[in-house]
């Protein structure tokens, strides 16, 4: 992986602790090191946050950080000839930016392959016996796989990485609202996708690259030039030209901007009787550009659940009952947890314990980013700033991030 100094120069970077494996060195330990050679600063408390190649079980509950990933530190010039996936990497991380600014997401699982290299492209069209499609060898010049795999944390469903005995399936039980599983290239055209024992109707054209969940999943044309068509497998891959294709582009589009959600399926035109429920050209198109409407957060859930409790705690506020309004705060933690913060920094201070309240807000802004300066701004005629205590606890924080 070549690295993009001007990316790194004078920027700084801290690790996230729930990366187990990186492409820019070749163990976890010596990341630190490479991002400094480059001239990068690691610090553990602040700069931009680096995602690794393979991250696992992480939830999205400070939504403050600022996300990075390895292939953005790249030099990309290797991009300037793309007829078909240019800039096609910044538009997923990108999308992954966006989910991992949410605060109800849980990822369960993160990876994103190693590239595959022209050599190995020629070992593999050599074996095949023909030449791979332009825009496929294009999309995984970019990435060697993906495998993202993310769920609502609210409401709690148990989810987790379950491959069965179809190991290149990772969610073949657990159906995850967002199933992204663009399988290796090697995978793909060597699996034998037609044996009895799988039933899919597949021939030996059409080869699976996005089994994502049971009952759907997407092949492509292996016989085509340039841009391949790409089939919808119906009922466990027993048919799969009861739709009409997409072209190979469009679906990796339409992935990314449905945020690999498995309503993505739903985009493929029936051809017969269930051809009233298709989808529109304009939302298709909507789709395939980013410019859908995805409620990635689950906001339909959360916020009249987040409305109800808030009520029970404002008034519980107006009355002066702070303790009943804690006590009912902690309802927010895992709905809504920026919320559960402004909430119980708040009715420390209202409480006038200016120990607790000290421990409250500090603890937050080293934990959670919480802007205690704009806080002590926005609340500034209150006395609880000049409390000994608070001001005692305000040093030591200063102090260690000095």
């Amino acid at each position: 992986m070549k690295l993009d100094e001007k990316k790194l120069k004078g920027n700084t970077f801290s690790i996230s602790g729930f990366s187990k494996k990186f492409r820019i060195a070749k163990s976890k330990s010596t990341v630190k090191g490479t991002l400094e050679a480059s001239g990068a600063t690691v610090d553990k408390k602040g700069g931009k946050c680096l995602i690794g190649r393979e991250t696992e079980n992480f939830m999205t509950a400070f939504t403050n950080a600022d996300y990075v990933f390895e292939g953005e530190l790249e030099d990309r010039s290797y991009q300037d000839n793309f007829q078909y996936f240019k800039d096609i990497d910044l538009k997923f991380y990108d999308m992954m930016r966006k989910l991992l600014a949410t605060d109800n997401i849980r990822f369960s699982f993160i990876r994103i392959g190693v590239p595959v290299t022209e050599a190995e492209f020629e070992k593999l069209e050599k074996k095949l016996k023909r030449p791979i499609p332009a825009a496929v060898k294009e999309f995984y010049s970019i990435f060697g796989e993906i495998r993202v795999l993310w769920d609502s944390r609210n409401p709690y469903k148990k989810t987790g990485v379950t491959a069965g005995s179809k190991s290149w399936s990772l969610d073949y039980h657990d159906n995850h609202t967002g199933a992204f599983q663009i399988l290796p290239l090697k995978t793909v055209l060597f699996e034998k996708w037609d044996k009895e024992e799988y039933c899919f109707d597949v021939g030996t054209d059409l080869k699976i690259f996005d089994p994502s969940s049971d009952y759907h999943m997407v092949a492509l044309d292996i016989t085509s030039e340039g841009n391949p068509m790409v089939y919808r497998g119906e009922d466990h891959g027993v048919q799969f030209r009861e739709s009409a294709p997409f072209s190979f582009t469009d679906y990796i589009n339409l992935t990314i901007g449905l945020y690999g959600t498995r309503e993505r399926f739903s985009y493929f035109q029936m051809t017969d009787f269930n051809s009233a429920h298709n989808k529109s050209e304009a939302e298709i198109k909507a789709a395939i550009t980013g410019k859908a409407a995805v409620d990635i957060n689950n906001d339909a859930y959360l916020l009249p659940a987040i409305k109800e409790i808030t009520t029970v705690v404002d008034a519980a506020i107006e009355q002066g009952d702070y303790d009943a309004a804690l006590n009912k705060v902690l309802d927010l933690h895992n709905l809504r947890y920026s919320l559960f913060i402004d909430y119980k920094i708040d009715l420390a201070r209202l409480k006038g314990e200016a120990a607790d309240f000290a421990k409250s807000i500090f603890y937050y802004a080293k934990d959670a980013g919480f802007d205690w300066e704009a806080y002590e701004k926005e609340h500034a005629q209150n006395s609880i700033f000049e409390d000994k205590e608070y001001l005692k606890a305000k040093k030591k924080y200063l102090k260690s991030i000095a």
